[in-house]
């Protein structure tokens, strides 16, 4: 009985001693800082993009045919797929003992799916144009107390808006500003990684009713011969459950000689809010015209702003 009693304690012990080697240690500072910035999609900069190709059905209907000159095929449909991470980097910068700016750049795989009529022929066609996107983010976070767990320690205070390019091919342009008008706010955007949102009070995220109305105006400096095509992708919600993702084209609005060189073309649009409430991100991107009309796949360039809001 003894022998028993004693085995059991052993056991026992054991158990227990299992049970506080195996405890999981807190995060780092640094692991706090990164899961943070990965678990939140709606700062993801490029989810609301993702069309998942022009085969799919969420792109039914998206895209119609363009008005304009063009080149070597007239695009019914198109979508992007975002393929694959390449690479995600972190930069944690130490401002004071209370602050910290944690800047992520990841670059990825994707391709641009376009489906046409080619011109001359009538016959149809689909082009694949496979691309690398690098997106760019900055976040800040505030210290709020001294413990031994980063998780309880800091709380983010603020993030930038996001920015993305490919490398341009024959066509060149730059974003040069961006404004976006709600029923409460302005927000003038000429240098994204700059241009800090707060998530309390001030400058913050934007918060939108449903069935608001939102100007979008797009700025671009362009040394392309051809206008660009810029669209709005925006409803992709952190909760996939409440993403509504949409795509609508801004039209260009003006063009006026740049005096370095180049055009500036404006783009501007008024949509409304219909998704239903949460957190969402909106994609502001430009294309250079061949992106679409031209079937030859080397071909594309991209840039975009990625805005965060909310919607109550």
């Amino acid at each position: 009985m003894k022998h028993t009693f004693s085995l059991l304690l052993m056991v026992v012990i054991t158990f227990i001693g299992c049970r506080k080697d195996s405890t999981t240690e807190p995060p780092t500072e640094r692991d706090y800082f990164t899961d943070f910035i990965t678990s939140d999609s709606e700062y993801g900069d490029f989810a609301a993009m993702d069309d998942d190709g022009s085969e799919d059905d969420t792109t039914s209907g998206f895209s119609k045919l363009f008005d304009g000159t063009l080149d070597s095929i007239t695009p019914i449909r198109f979508g992007k797929k975002i393929t694959g991470l390449i690479s995600r980097t972190y930069d944690v910068q130490n401002l004071s003992d209370t602050v910290r700016i944690v800047s992520i750049t990841k670059k990825l795989n994707g391709k641009l799916i376009v489906r046409g009529i080619i011109t001359g022929t009538g016959e149809t066609t689909r082009v694949v144009k496979p691309f690398v996107q690098t997106v760019q983010r900055k976040f800040e976070f505030h210290r709020k107390a001294r413990t031994d767990d980063p998780r309880k320690n800091w709380r983010p205070y603020a993030v930038t808006v996001g920015a993305g390019t490919t490398p341009m091919q024959a066509d060149s342009f730059a974003i040069d500003s961006l404004v976006i008008t709600t029923p409460d706010t302005m927000l003038v955007i000429t240098s994204p990684l700059e241009t800090w949102l707060l998530f309390g009070m001030g400058k913050k995220i934007p918060m939108l009713n449903r069935n608001d109305d939102v100007n979008v105006r797009m700025v671009l400096h362009s040394w392309a011969s051809k206008p660009e095509k810029v669209f709005l992708h925006h409803g992709k919600a952190r909760k996939k459950e409440n993403s509504d993702k949409k795509r609508k084209e801004i039209p260009l609005v003006s063009e006026i000689d740049h005096p370095s060189g180049g055009k500036l073309r404006a783009y501007a649009t008024t949509y409304d809010i219909h998704h239903r409430a949460g957190r969402f991100g909106a994609i502001f991107e430009a294309m250079s015209n061949n992106s679409l009309y031209d079937n030859d796949s080397a071909k594309y360039g991209s840039s975009f702003w990625g805005v965060p809001y909310k919607v109550k």
